[in-house]
């Protein structure tokens, strides 16, 4: 139940975020966009598109807005370039629906249906709105979002109709489209709450406690602004959490210690409480959390680029991108599929310490520099660390 209370809780302050930002669209489009009699049908196709438009992209903007300020405190200026682009799919998500909504009813195939058209290109709107969003908000998802935001605006779209039917023109399309923006923002958060499967629980004192969705997309805490949670006086990058393949996933930031997360491990991060909920566990639950082995420190003279050297002869250079193929290690079975055995890429929250992914079939058998020996299983990484030694199969590999 406690779960409900906090995604409604959410789910309104979303909504409020939304529908703030549809009726700051409104009165801009009063000044900027004529209502009155157009020349031509292409002519009110582009001025309905363009009002749509500018609704959507405040309407997205007023919810990113709105999340910034739900898990971080306030809008820092490095958000600003993805509330940039939050806005510019809201805005193209609205002229689409508004163009298509449009170009139907002036071109007479609406008859007597006018109204059920108008819901029907709010829920197109709302939809592809949700999309754009779901692409921005952390593990919201594509689906998630346009789901809600499809709901959202056919919901918003009977109460517009409503209104308009009630009221005056220019306040009928004040209040239709602010509620329109209020369903949205709130129908969003209530279906990703419904249909997530992992989250972590922020409790700031005892009666203030937010979440934030896990996913494959890495969750972060810390007093960095780019962090998914900003939290004053802790390390840049205090906590990092991520789903995968069904288990929650977590790096301490401060001594690289690497877990898997059971359900109710809860960790204090200066005044904020985090514990790890998820789908149909109870809040109280918690399992022992394993410990996966920690990274090797990067040392202080390691060169920036690095080379795996084969005792075949070849050499593989371990710059971020880099793929190791079938070619360069043979008899070592790949992917289904594929020929790439392994990639470098740059850790998710501190893009300067690369790892090498096993992308094979098999795992690899590792040793590092402090003669500890460990597997590394498929989709898995190594640290890229000088000394490492690396066996796929028959062939064995040195990162110097």
């Amino acid at each position: 139940m406690e779960h409900w209370l906090q995604a409604l809780r959410k789910g309104l302050t979303f909504g409020a975020c939304g529908a703030a930002g549809a009726a700051v669209g409104v009165l801009l489009g009063e000044v900027v966009i004529s209502h009155g009699p157009r020349a031509s049908l292409v002519e009110t196709v582009v001025d309905v598109g363009a009002w749509f438009g500018l609704i959507g992209a405040l309407v997205a903007a007023g919810i990113l807005a709105g999340y910034d300020h739900f898990v971080r405190g306030g809008l820092h200026a490095k958000r600003l370039g993805g509330l940039a682009l939050g806005s510019g799919l809201g805005l193209l998500a609205g002229m689409v629906a508004g163009g298509i909504a449009q170009f139907v009813f002036g071109a007479g195939g609406a008859g007597g249906q006018t109204e059920g058209l108008r819901i029907i290109c709010w829920g197109i709107a709302g939809t592809l709105l949700g999309l754009g969003l779901g692409l921005r908000i952390p593990n919201l998802g594509v689906g998630r979002g346009a789901l809600g935001g499809g709901i959202g605006g056919l919901l918003g779209g009977v109460l517009f109709v409503a209104i308009a039917l009630t009221a005056g023109a220019a306040l009928a399309r004040l209040l239709g489209v602010a509620v329109i923006g209020f369903c949205i923002g709130l129908m969003i958060m209530l279906i990703e709450a419904a249909l997530r499967e992992a989250w972590v629980e922020i409790a700031y004192g005892p009666k203030e406690t937010r979440s934030v969705s896990l996913g494959a997309r890495p969750v972060s805490l810390g007093s960095d602004p780019a962090c998914t949670v900003f939290v004053r006086d802790v390390a840049p990058v205090a906590l990092c959490y991520r789903l995968e393949q069904g288990r929650v996933l977590l790096e301490e930031g401060t001594s690289g210690r690497h877990a898997v997360a059971a359900p109710g491990d809860q960790r204090q991060l200066g005044r904020l409480t985090v514990t790890v909920r998820a789908a149909g566990r109870a809040a109280g639950s918690q399992e022992p959390v394993p410990v996966l082995p920690a990274p090797t420190p990067l040392p202080a003279d390691t060169p920036a680029v690095l080379t795996l050297r084969l005792n075949t002869g070849a050499a593989v250079r371990l710059a971020a991108g880099v793929r190791l193929r079938r070619t360069d290690v043979p008899g070592l079975p790949a992917g289904v599929g594929e020929d790439v055995l392994g990639e470098v890429l740059p850790h998710p929250t501190a893009p300067a310490v690369l790892g090498l992914k096993n992308l094979s079939g098999r795992a690899w058998d590792v040793t590092l520099p402090t003669g500890e020996r460990l597997s590394v299983e498929p989709r898995r990484s190594v640290r890229v660390v000088g000394g490492t030694t690396v066996r796929f199969g028959e062939v064995e590999g040195t990162m110097g």
